[in-house]
């Protein structure tokens, strides 16, 4: 992200006189607003990759398609698990990493779950089984108990 912000900064110390001379201010300021719009897009869901990788969480799908997912929160669980699954684990990590494409496969194919849109919808108890399941089908284990993978 740091190298995307500062060939931002680049590009426009190197180009804004140019663009000020061909096209004007006006649209100038359109243009960087519109750029702005798009960082700070890009932005959230590589924080929030982040911080799940600091707690254990990977994906097994394109880096791209997982971006959109969490930038999603109107037709993806994927924002509202990431964050349920980043309270859950707080300053702690699992013991090896998990898929959240897995976790939240597996949270919304568990009985009698609808997929939550918001922190508030997502079952803790149906979290940390998807998580658990995820772990055991990635690494062929037998877990049962959430926390003896959390540390």
């Amino acid at each position: 992200m740091n190298t995307i912000l500062d060939n931002k900064d680049k590009l426009t110390k190197h180009y804004s006189n140019h663009v000020k001379v061909k096209i004007g201010l006006a649209k100038l300021l359109e243009f960087a607003g519109q750029l702005e719009t798009l960082l700070d897009r890009l932005a959230i869901p590589s924080d929030k990759l982040l911080a799940l990788s600091q707690v254990g969480i990977d994906f097994s799908v394109a880096e791209a398609e997982l971006r959109q997912w969490l930038n999603d929160p109107i037709f993806t669980p994927y924002p509202a698990i990431a964050e349920a699954l980043l309270k859950l684990l707080g300053s702690k990590h699992l013991v090896k990493p998990v898929f959240l494409d897995v976790i939240v496969f597996n949270y919304e194919n568990s009985p009698g779950v609808s997929s939550p849109h918001n922190l508030a919808d997502v079952d803790l108890t149906v979290l940390r089984a998807a998580v658990v399941k995820g772990y055991n089908n990635r690494y062929g284990e037998v877990v049962t108990d959430f926390h003896s993978l959390v540390r």
